[in-house]
């Protein structure tokens, strides 16, 4: 995502990034992106309550809980910036931490 001031016939107006206090962090291990009308993506992040563990006696629980912890809804060039700049950031953590 490209954090520079946007910029209308030669007026530069920054961004004030806000993020609440009591905005809750949430630890996220699924996505579901749904393709909406009009060139709309909707992006929903769930959370999975850890820890998950099966007993090795085979029983299972019949359902795990999600919950959802974010719903956005994006244009496809928004979803494109938010992708090359996951994929640029991620190639800079694989160069840095693991030596590729």
């Amino acid at each position: 995502m490209n954090n520079t001031p946007k910029t209308t016939v030669g007026t530069v107006v920054p961004i004030v990034w806000n993020v609440p206090e009591e905005m809750k962090t949430a630890f996220v291990t699924r996505m579901v992106i749904q393709t909406m009308e009009n060139d709309i993506f909707k992006v929903l992040f769930f959370e999975i309550q850890p820890p998950i563990h099966f007993a090795d006696s085979g029983e299972y629980p019949s359902a795990v809980n999600a919950t959802c912890r974010a719903n956005i809804t994006v244009t496809t060039n928004t979803l494109k910036s938010f992708i090359d700049t996951l994929q640029r950031e991620y190639e800079k953590y694989t160069t840095r931490r693991l030596g590729h």
